[in-house]
């Protein structure tokens, strides 16, 4: 759980500071937060909404992979 909440603290100050997660790694640290309470979900998810990203320029495959993290119940 602190490895969890120490990269959601880079994320954030990442988002801050204007800067641009890649969207890969932003999904692989949702898939990771899926495995925790629907809480600590909804937090990430928040989070992770506030990244700059134009889904436009996602991949068929990362949007597929984003389509199903959001629909499983954590």
């Amino acid at each position: 759980m602190a490895k969890v909440s120490k990269r959601l603290k880079a994320l954030r100050s990442s988002i801050e500071a204007n800067k641009l997660y890649a969207i890969d790694e932003a999904i692989a640290l949702v898939k990771k937060q899926r495995l925790l309470n629907l809480t600590s979900l909804l937090t990430y998810l928040s989070t992770w909404v506030l990244i700059h990203v134009n889904l436009t320029k996602l991949s068929v495959v990362q949007l597929f992979c984003l389509k199903v993290l959001v629909k499983q119940p954590a």
